[in-house]
């Protein structure tokens, strides 16, 4: 008599190739989670990038052909007949008359918001926003090296914004070097861009 042996997969062998799949699965989601944060960071870095040197250029040019220039008041910046403001890093602080925040903006062919002991709130209808919200000025500097020479130093710095505007990227200074650090909000899109130049002002420091 002959018998038919049915054989199939085991319990084992079933648990194994489930697990084996499932490892392949989960290869392959954190492949395509990484790419995502490499992109999004990349994005980030080439943002930053474009609007530093096209508003590091802008200012120095200001600068340059403008009658001198003004640091007034709370992180804004005075010169060639424009008012420069931005949010103070770390602060959530409304410079809007219609009390919501600023990132950067520049008002034009005024200088009335430069004023260091009012501090006087922004109205949008004089300004222009200069980056979306994504983006955060940590810095903007001018210096003059040498009193008796027209060179001036301007230092652009610009980071990745938080939602909120308080846990943003941070910059600190240690031993005279720029420690760039990240809120673990900030994970993969945390991105920092340093822009400085030399600007030859034929005005004069006001």
């Amino acid at each position: 008599m002959s018998h038919n042996k049915q054989q199939g997969f085991t319990i084992i062998e079933l648990l194994l190739a489930m697990t084996a799949i499932a490892f392949i699965l989960l290869s392959v989601l954190y492949a395509i989670l990484h790419a995502a944060n490499l992109i999004g960071k990349g994005t980030a870095v080439r943002t930053i990038t474009q609007i530093g040197r096209q508003q590091i250029d802008a200012i120095a040019k200001d600068l340059r052909y403008g009658s001198g220039f003004t640091v007034g008041g709370t992180n804004r910046l005075c010169v060639g007949g424009k008012s420069y403001i931005w949010n103070v890093p770390g602060s959530s602080v409304n410079l809007f008359t219609d009390n919501t925040r600023i990132n950067f903006v520049v008002a034009n062919a005024t200088m009335k918001y430069c004023d260091a002991l009012t501090n006087p709130k922004i109205s949008r209808a004089d300004i222009v926003e200069l980056v979306n919200n994504t983006i955060a000025v940590q810095e903007l500097t001018v210096t003059k090296p040498i009193v008796a020479s027209p060179i001036y130093e301007l230092t652009l710095t610009l980071s990745t914004d938080s939602s909120d505007g308080v846990n943003r990227p941070s910059v600190t200074v240690v031993g005279g070097e720029n420690v760039y650090s990240c809120s673990p909000a900030s994970g993969q899109y945390c991105a920092f861009g340093e822009f400085t130049t030399s600007v030859y002002a034929r005005g004069k420091e006001n």
